[in-house]
């Protein structure tokens, strides 16, 4: 569903259990726990409209909290497939399942550490829709994967050029909820669009959105 709400979707349908779902880092594909084959919980993929649902584990064992790295290549998960709860790892196909932990006791949710972080915005760099620019808040008006604070094309022409500045120029002064436009001009995201904007803008003029550490970065919506 949107952030709001709104346009929920579902994606599995199944009599069984279908939970714990994880997006990947580009936000094209989920990693999620599943019933399903009648015998234990195991982890599944499919992209992020529910297509392509395919079992990653299998088996009689226990396989569940799946959590991608976050360059998105491998999947962590809990298992009890030798006696008790612990960490395993395997590529994000499924393959090269192995052991990370081994001990009598239960080790279980598997936390991976943060990726590089370019801007020092708290934001890992594969996920992060400015990677040079540090925008914690991730705003990003139109949904292209390009933060406003990285995309002052608002004509979308693939540069930002003097026909930009004309745009902004004809909502300066305007909050974001006047319309469309306003919202993206807003580039610094103080909620108004401003002569900071128009600084923003100047500054990145010649220069193309971006960029971006989303794969999906350049179409609507991203993710």
């Amino acid at each position: 569903m949107n952030a709001d709400g709104s346009n929920q979707i579902n994606l599995t349908n199944n009599p069984t259990y279908d939970g714990d779902p994880t997006w990947s880092p580009d936000g094209t594909r989920i990693a999620f726990v599943s019933a399903r084959d009648g015998q234990d919980q195991h982890i599944y993929v499919m992209n992020s409209n529910g297509t392509g649902q395919v079992p990653l584990t299998g088996g009689t064992p226990l396989d569940f909290d799946p959590t991608w790295s976050p360059d998105g290549t491998q999947i962590a998960f809990s298992s009890d497939r030798d006696g008790d709860g612990e960490i395993y790892v395997m590529f994000a196909n499924g393959t090269s399942q192995t052991r990370r932990t081994n001990n009598p006791a239960n080790d279980l949710r598997p936390v991976w550490p943060p990726g590089a972080d370019t801007d020092a915005d708290g934001v890992p760099s594969l996920v992060d829709n400015c990677t040079l620019a540090g925008n914690p808040t991730q705003l990003d008006a139109n949904g292209d994967g390009y933060g406003n604070l990285c995309d002052a094309d608002l004509n979308n022409s693939g540069f930002v050029s003097i026909a930009d500045f004309a745009i902004l120029r004809s909502v300066l002064g305007q909050p974001v909820s006047f319309d469309a436009t306003a919202a993206a001009a807003d580039l610094n995201g103080s909620g108004t669009v401003t002569v900071t904007d128009f600084g923003i803008l100047r500054a990145r003029l010649g220069t193309p959105p971006g960029p971006s550490g989303l794969a999906c970065a350049g179409t609507v919506p991203c993710p």
